[in-house]
């Protein structure tokens, strides 16, 4: 407490203690005690209201250096002129100081709501490079999950050592820098990271991943070389036996029968490839058209199993069939025997004697099964054995006339049909491969 306000008080209980006996007895300074008793509480009032005053008026000045609050209608002191407006001013800067205080809380969440709302990840960072904050898609992207961690660094973020030289440039030169990295281990994610600089030496940085675009842009490219690459070496084919025809070749009978016959095998194979680009691309685009039907399991294996049965004799490799006579599947026909015929036909390349064609029924759904007792499939390709033009053994495949699009062909069949398929190993030897599809359960009497 002031001195001011100790001595008002003090001088205002001295003067109450002396006034109430003099009031009892009647003595006639009581009246006078009593006075001067209110005039000293009125001085300690007086000092308390000043300091509150003060305060208040500090208060307002560090308002308005901040653009808000209004000059004092009423300067400090004026206690005795304007006590009610002095009272009406500190409740009227009070009301001024909370709505300030809604203003701002609900132009932070309007900020930022805006900024998860958008689809680039967008972190802001002061001139130290910390985070001051990051929006929802900036958490995803950098797998934070809900929490922010404000005043991490960028570089504790992104655990990139381009993000230094990134803040460099652009706290350095005062513009915009654009960068593309990958983050480790290599190759896993790809962001596009687009850097502004802000006004007090700080950064915002917009992230966005373009990680499958650019997968896609590599598919593309892979896409486009092995087109090239296949139609490149039929076509040179053709084109060497065409001219040694014309050299002379046809004047030996027997020599033109060969390589006509050549001929005519390098424009099958090309017409395959074509067909199956056709196709693959129609099923890719999600356009094709399914004409789904009550199908008999065993019907169509035995169809697939026939189509095949002389390739596979000239090999000596046996097709078998095993399949409940009862067992139904809902699906386009000639698009699951395309699947079916696909697999089979992989299978007739590689086996060593036998070809095995189920169909087994659970858990309401049918799979197709399509076994040989080759050499397999080399674990570490697995899990590529469906992309477009992979093949295992590139040698031998090509030397069989396939381009490596069936299995991805098979692939899109059946995922356009509801289903998968899975490529697996047997633990006796050979690949083993299986299509589940919805099924229907029916009776042999209904056929």
């Amino acid at each position: 407490m002031t001195p001011r306000l100790l001595v008002g008080i003090g001088l205002g209980i001295a003067a109450i203690g002396l006034a109430l006996p003099a009031l009892r007895t009647g003595a006639p300074w009581g009246v006078a005690a009593l006075l001067v008793a209110a005039g000293a509480l009125l001085v300690a009032a007086a000092a308390w209201m000043t300091r509150v005053l003060h305060a208040v008026d500090r208060a307002k000045r560090g308002l308005q250096a901040l653009g808000l609050g209004q000059p004092a209608e009423y300067p400090v002191g004026d206690l005795d002129r304007q006590p009610a407006g002095l009272v009406a001013e500190l409740e009227a800067e009070v009301r001024r100081m909370e709505g300030a205080v809604r203003a701002a809380q609900h132009e932070r969440d309007r900020v930022r709501a805006v900024l998860d709302a958008m689809g680039d990840g967008v972190l802001v960072f002061d001139a130290r490079r910390r985070l001051v904050l990051a929006n929802r898609t900036a958490r995803s992207l950098l797998d934070l999950g809900d929490r922010e961690p404000a005043g991490s660094t960028a570089m504790a973020l992104f655990r990139h050592h381009g993000v230094d030289a990134l803040m460099d440039a652009v706290q350095r030169q005062r513009e915009t820098v654009e960068v593309e990295w990958e983050t480790p281990p290599s190759g896993r994610r790809v962001f596009r990271v687009k850097a502004d600089p802000v006004p007090g030496g700080g950064v915002v940085l917009a992230v966005r991943d373009v990680t499958e675009a650019r997968r896609a842009d590599a598919v593309r490219r892979d896409f486009v070389a092995n087109v090239s690459h296949e139609l490149r070496t039929p076509l040179a084919s053709v084109r060497a036996m065409a001219e040694a025809l014309q050299q002379g070749g046809l004047d030996d009978p027997a020599f033109a029968r060969r390589f006509l016959d050549r001929m005519v095998g390098e424009i099958e194979r090309l017409t395959r490839l074509v067909n199956d680009l056709l196709d693959l691309s129609t099923l890719e685009s999600g356009t094709v058209r399914l004409r789904p039907q009550r199908l008999w399991a065993a019907d169509v294996l035995h169809d697939v199993a026939q189509r095949f049965s002389d390739a596979a004799a000239r090999r000596g490799i046996s097709v078998r069939v095993h399949a409940a006579h009862d067992l139904t599947v809902t699906a386009d026909r000639d698009r699951l025997e395309q699947a079916l015929a696909n697999l089979v036909d992989n299978a007739v390349k590689f086996a060593g004697g036998t070809v095995e064609l189920r169909a087994e029924a659970g858990d309401g759904r049918i799979c197709f099964v399509v076994e040989d007792d080759g050499p397999g499939i080399p674990p570490e390709h697995l899990p590529r054995v469906f992309e477009r033009f992979y093949r295992a053994d590139a040698a031998r495949a090509r030397a069989d006339g396939g381009a490596g699009l069936g299995l991805a062909i098979v692939k899109h069949v059946v995922s356009a049909s509801g289903g998968r398929v899975d490529a697996a190993n047997r633990p006796e030897g050979g690949a083993r491969f299986v299509i589940s599809l919805p099924q229907e359960l029916g009776s042999a009497d209904d056929r």
